[in-house]
């Protein structure tokens, strides 16, 4: 693709006949190319992260279909709605999980032994959202700052300014990412006035459809020898781990390594490294830069593994839609089983693949009584579509749930060291059915 075909300068799709919300994708936003082809129909449902208050519970619904491109294998929603209705108020909070936040030390470590300057070290995180990152470089004697378009997440908003602590002030800029974005940046008075050394994208570049644009922000703010890490979640993990839960309406993209690496190198930004980790299902992260570092074996593994294992070939991904669709009938029927023999049964954490999950399966407040989630913004408000009550912990010794669906069950055991006490058997949905005490 490389080399071979120009993006389009906008948004490569139409806009939707009287629908001003969502546009409709023609043609694939990574080559351009119009071999699309659909493989998973997961019906009309509302935006995962669209909680409603107990006096308002409607929700509009959108269709939720994915498509494979035939030229560069990017999987893709058929649909892009309109970001200023999925993020100017954005109820996810980075640092609820303590799993995230060791995953963000960790990476902090990282970047702090690749940087080899004289001066301080300079990093921009892209989505910073609660500067959950940004704090551990920050811990790393790292320049710091956030670029986050939700307003709810301003800094002022966050913090106690009578107990305000060095932690807290971390400069961020509340717009969308591109490369106007990072145009204006480059006359604001942000210090220091140099090309960051580092820029990270953690879950941030499947939630864009103007990849390009994306892109070329990038390279304005990136040093001539800096390095951009991007973590996406990857296709392989959600197709062998089965984790459908994880398509809903801001995830747009769903990559493979191979348009990524094509995407990248077409605009400048050669991946020089690719490293596989558990966090959020299973992950890529990437390693980035418009310096000519030497190129790491794990690039070519990466691409020979995706080839090897069919994931170029269309019939790889209709055995993914049927297992898609047992998987849904099997939690309908055990949910439908514990309600109909009077059990009762609690959500844990009202995340997005979860709420996508429950109107998959089509669930409402009939079989989940409510749902625990220590994300104080989300606390008091109802479940888009299935209308379930979302609560704080202390709910769990309330209610004494006979069982508990784990729906952030990527952080599995974190969730069960927090609720062994209560003797509840423990659901979880993914990669497949299973009920444990």
């Amino acid at each position: 693709m490389a080399g071979e075909v120009s993006p389009l300068p906008h948004y490569p799709f139409n806009p939707k006949r009287g629908m001003m919300d969502f546009k409709e994708v023609t043609c694939c936003r990574i080559c351009s190319s119009n071999r699309l082809e659909k493989y998973l129909d997961l019906g009309k449902v509302p935006l995962a992260n669209a909680l409603v208050l107990p006096t308002n519970k409607y929700s509009k619904v959108y269709p939720l279909e994915v498509l494979l491109c035939g030229d560069c294998a990017l999987s893709q929603l058929s649909i892009v709605i309109n970001p200023e209705i999925l993020y100017t108020d954005y109820p996810y909070r980075s640092s609820v999980s303590e799993t995230f936040k060791t995953h963000c030390k960790n990476l902090a470590l990282i970047l702090k032994s690749m940087y080899q300057g004289n001066n301080f070290p300079t990093v921009l995180d892209i989505a910073s959202n609660d500067n959950c990152l940004l704090k551990e470089f920050g811990n790393l004697g790292f320049g710091v700052l956030g670029v986050e378009p939700a307003k709810n997440l301003d800094m002022f908003e966050r913090i106690d300014l009578d107990k305000v602590t060095v932690d807290d002030l971390i400069p961020v800029v509340n717009r969308f990412w591109s490369e106007q974005t990072a145009l204006d940046m480059l006359t604001m008075n942000i210090r220091p006035n140099r090309g960051r050394d580092f820029i990270t994208a953690q879950n941030i570049l499947a939630h864009v459809n103007d990849v390009y644009d994306f892109l070329k922000g990038v390279k304005h703010q990136l040093d001539k020898k800096g390095i951009f890490v991007v973590e996406v979640p990857y296709l392989v993990d959600l197709f062998t781990k089965n984790q459908f839960d994880t398509i809903y309406h801001e995830h747009l993209s769903y990559f493979l390594f191979k348009p990524l690496k094509e995407l990248f190198e077409f605009n400048g930004l050669p991946i020089f490294k690719v490293e596989h980790y558990d966090i959020h299902g299973g992950s890529l992260r990437l390693y980035a830069s418009p310096c000519p570092y030497e190129i790491d074996p794990s690039v070519q593994r990466q691409i020979d593994f995706e080839k090897s294992n069919g994931y170029f070939n269309f019939e790889t991904y209709k055995q993914f839609a049927e297992r898609v669709n047992q998987s849904r009938k099997d939690l309908t029927i055990l949910l439908k089983s514990l309600y109909n023999g009077g059990q009762k049964v609690m959500g844990y954490g009202a995340s997005a693949k979860g709420i996508s999950l429950l109107n998959y399966a089509s669930m409402d407040s009939r079989y989940i009584h409510s749902i625990v989630d220590e994300t104080p913004a989300k606390q008091g408000k109802l479940t888009p579509g299935s209308n379930i009550p979302i609560v704080d912990f202390s709910h769990f010794e309330k209610v004494s749930p006979d069982y508990l669906l784990l729906l952030a069950w990527n952080f599995e055991e974190e969730l069960r060291r927090k609720t062994s006490h209560l003797k509840a058997k423990y659901i979880i949905p993914i990669p497949d059915l299973k009920v444990s005490n």
